[in-house]
């Protein structure tokens, strides 16, 4: 049984094969076993064999799938001209040699036995139909047929004419033959073989070839002018039709719904094809070598040369499928491993057990490795993968890149412990009500020192969880308005389980709106670099008001910023030996107490270790009217770059105003641990 078209089932299943072009359109080069003169392939028993005229005891080669193809011995080195098969036997007549046995017969293929012919003739074509060989001549008194039911005993037959019969075929229960010579008939009909007529053909061309198929005897010329092509429905009417060219027909077969022949002249166009036998259109041969025969079988037409090729005088064509795939780093198909782009090409076998020619085109996009290192500041939010990492490690992501493919990027990530502080508060000393800022006057004179002041004496902080020494650059100091610079401050983190536990410190800035900077750029929240992720108390001190604590503990994260507003009515910490205001209300603003000109930590008009003696100390006791001007010291507790124990704007009258001008005895403590 013949095999069909049919899809192929074998790609791998995301991939959808497209039949590109069916048999007969697109044709390969295949290597021939041997240089000789190929007349004529059949096909059987899921075997290809081809026969020559040509070579010393091995005139026929084999394959198996029109590709591979292996010599095999022949008992005679006769011209061999056509080949056949049917009945389980493959049966090839010559038109001469050195013996009389111009037949030859085998079951495979492979070994072969010589027959005697009915008669010594040049005999040109067999076929076999309707149980019977027939074999046809160009030689001999009307005796050019001879047929045998078993290829090995020929009776002779009275051919119809004494033309020279060139090729025979078999279909729709007629035995057709065609002639390269006559006059206007060059066609006989036969419906048992035995019994002969003579027909009209269309034209008198040297006809070559003529097949059955599709119920319609087809026959192609050597000769003719746009016509060397004649058709008939029942071997006894012709009509020409239009061969795609005028190229020598030598060969005509059917298969898979196409008529397909092939010549032995032509540039580039050796094949011509025709679904109904009639319309022909020019195919592009695999080279142009002289075409002699064509076949079909196992859903591919194979046709051999008998000249003008070293190596390559084979050619098929079969059902070409294209597949698409795209595929990273690797893609399997049909049992074979792909590692880069290409077009791949296999004869597979489809589903009705048939070969198939299939092409993959091939895309493999790549797997990429990457990798980022990054320092960071108390955390670090990854952009691609929106995760927030706050340990140091490294990190691995995969994920689609670009071309579909897995990306691996992995991340050297150090993360320097650290949290950022957003803080405000308001010094009550240099507070102006009517502007609701703190004025700038030591700013404003250069009086602020560029290096913190409060590591060094008379206050003697040391620094916790990082370095001291923090400077301010001249660009910051010459910052004006409500964000210029009023002074240096203290800020502190508390440990959450004991507030009396300071686990860092800063020196940072205060603007005259009350938010702390960072010296660093005079804009930024406050830094604590070795601060790890928790919950802290935040204090904010001065070197001469007192200072103020949260309420509670308050989170803190090295990935934002946490804020606290010393300036509203939000409770603050209480001292439980304290029972005085923590801070010092003016309007609706909250502040800290101002007058702490020693440094104790307590706002005292009189009494021992009072404020107000280290200012007359300052200015000198037999000169209380005298001013000190452009000083930064702790007595000037308006922080006007003065320091006044009389007259307008002095630094007494503060000190007793905040203890009560009639209560000069009070006293404030700071509420916040030392």
């Amino acid at each position: 049984t013949g095999c069909v078209s049919a899809a192929r089932t074998a790609v791998t299943a995301t991939v959808t094969p497209i039949p590109t072009a069916n048999p007969g359109i697109g044709w390969t080069s295949r290597t021939s076993a041997a240089d000789y003169n190929w007349t004529s392939v059949t096909y059987g028993n899921g075997l290809f064999v081809a026969i020559a005229q040509t070579g010393s005891g091995n005139r026929v080669m084999t394959s198996p799938d029109g590709i591979t193809w292996t010599i095999r011995n022949t008992p005679n080195d006769n011209s061999w001209l056509s080949v056949t098969y049917g009945n389980g036997l493959f049966v090839a007549v010559a038109d001469g040699g050195s013996n009389s046995f111009r037949v030859m017969t085998s079951p495979d293929g492979t070994n072969w036995t010589p027959r005697l012919p009915a008669l010594t003739r040049v005999w040109n074509s067999v076929t076999f139909g309707n149980n019977l060989f027939v074999a046809v001549a160009s030689s001999g008194a009307g005796t050019r047929v001879m047929t045998s039911t078993d290829g090995s005993n020929w009776t002779i037959r009275t051919s119809a004419a004494n033309n020279a019969w060139n090729s025979v075929t078999y279909g729709g229960g007629v035995y057709v033959a065609v002639a390269g010579t006559g006059t206007g008939n060059r066609v006989m009909t036969s419906a048992d073989g035995s019994n002969w007529t003579i027909r009209n053909s269309a034209a008198n061309n040297d006809w070559r070839s003529v097949t059955y198929g599709n119920g319609i005897f087809v026959a192609v010329a050597l000769s003719g002018t746009g016509n060397r092509v004649m058709t008939s429905t029942d071997g006894t009417t012709w009509t020409t039709s239009t061969s795609a060219a005028d190229n020598n027909w030598r060969s005509v077969t059917y298969g898979n719904g196409l008529f397909v022949a092939v010549a032995n002249s032509g540039s580039g166009n050796r094949v011509m094809t025709s679904p109904d036998g009639i319309t022909w259109t020019s195919r592009t041969s695999a080279t142009d070598n002289n075409w002699r025969g064509v076949t079909y079988g196992n859903n591919m037409f194979v046709a051999v040369a008998d000249a003008g090729g070293t190596g390559n005088r084979v050619m098929t064509s079969s059902t070409a499928y294209v597949s698409s795939a795209t595929a990273c780093n690797t893609y399997t198909w049909s049992g074979s491993t792909y590692t880069t782009s290409g077009s791949y090409t296999k004869t597979l076998t489809n589903a009705a057990g048939c070969d198939s020619v299939h092409t993959l085109s091939l895309t493999i996009n790549y797997s990429t490795s990457s990798s980022v290192t990054v320092s960071q500041l108390g955390c670090y939010t990854w952009a691609l993968n929106a995760v927030t990492y706050t340990v140091s490690g490294n990190y691995s992501l995969t994920y689609t890149n670009a071309i579909g493919c897995d990306s691996i990027v992995t991340l050297y990530l150090t993360i320097t412990p650290g949290v950022y502080l957003n803080a405000k508060a308001i010094l009550s000393g240099p507070y102006v009500t009517a502007a609701a800022l703190m004025h700038d006057s030591l700013r404003v004179n250069g009086l602020i020192p560029t290096t913190e002041p409060y590591t060094a004496s008379p206050y003697n902080k040391t620094a916790v969880g990082g370095s001291s020494g923090e400077t301010v650059s001249n660009a910051i100091l010459n910052v004006s308005g409500s964000n210029a610079i009023v002074d240096w401050v203290l800020v502190e983190l508390r440990d959450a389980a004991s507030n009396g536990t300071v686990v860092a410190n800063k020196r940072a800035l205060i603007q005259r709106d009350g938010d702390i900077v960072s010296s660093t750029d005079g804009t930024s929240p406050v830094y604590f670099p070795t601060v790890a992720n928790g919950n802290y108390y935040v204090s904010v001190k001065h070197r001469n008001h007192l200072g103020v604590m949260s309420l509670n503990a308050i989170s803190f994260s090295g990935c934002s910023t946490s804020s606290i507003d010393f300036t509203t009515s939000n409770a603050v910490y209480t001292s439980p030996t304290a029972n005085l205001p923590q801070r010092k209300q003016i309007g609706a603003v909250y502040t800290l107490w101002s007058g702490d000109a020693n440094n104790n930590k307590n706002v005292k008009y009189n009494g021992l270790s009072n404020d107000k003696e280290g200012l007359i100390y300052a200015i000198g006791i037999s000169t209380p009217n005298n001013t000190v001007s452009g000083v930064y010291r702790v007595e000037d507790v308006n922080m006007d770059g003065k320091i006044r124990y009389a007259n307008t704007d002095n630094d007494k009258s503060v000190i007793l105003n905040n203890v009560g001008v009639s209560t000069p005895n009070n006293l404030y403590f700071q509420h916040t641990p030392n």
